[in-house]
């Protein structure tokens, strides 16, 4: 449910097509490659994407969202 790609030298882009079990640890996977390749700011995709597991949109958010 999870894909990515650089689109440029610094900028990540990860699809999200729907939050299934395994999905916030496939995204921190990606995140994580992307970042070795040298992302500094991030696409996140998530249209047409119909939800799922609320424990999976709320690891997702705090991996990527600052506390508060």
């Amino acid at each position: 449910t999870v894909k990515s790609k650089m689109l440029t030298s610094t900028v990540g882009y990860i699809r999200i097509s729907q939050f299934a079990e395994n999905t916030a640890d496939d995204f921190e996977t990606q995140f994580k490659e992307l970042q070795s390749q040298g992302m500094k700011e991030l696409v996140l995709d998530l249209r047409d994407n119909p939800g799922g597991l609320l424990s999976t949109t709320e690891k997702i958010s705090n991996y990527i969202m600052p506390p508060g």
